[in-house]
């Protein structure tokens, strides 16, 4: 029971990171001029995390909940990081 805790705890908290990443990069972006509704792709980043709506209490006691976590975490600031740097290309070559 206390490794099916950990994998849930661990999940909802790499959610809470890739939540505050996909915030502050739409943040980044919303003041370079960025529309609103580009942005609200990097919300469907935070629908597809794991880590709010895989439960860890059925089969393998979460280790895929935290294993998907992780990825989804490092593939969403990855994205967020790529977009912005994009943005600034673009910004630049205008």
């Amino acid at each position: 029971m206390d490794v099916i805790r950990a994998n849930e705890r661990l999940g909802w908290l790499l959610f809470g990171v890739s939540l505050l990443v996909v915030a502050l990069g739409a943040a980044l972006l919303r003041r370079m001029g960025v529309a609103r509704c580009h942005l609200a792709w990097l919300a469907a980043l935070l629908l597809a995390h794991p880590g709010w709506w895989m439960s860890a209490r059925r089969g393998d006691c979460g280790y895929t909940l935290r294993e998907l976590s992780i990825a989804m975490t490092a593939v969403s600031a990855a994205i967020v990081v790529g977009v912005v740097i994009v943005t600034l290309a673009r910004r630049r070559l205008t």
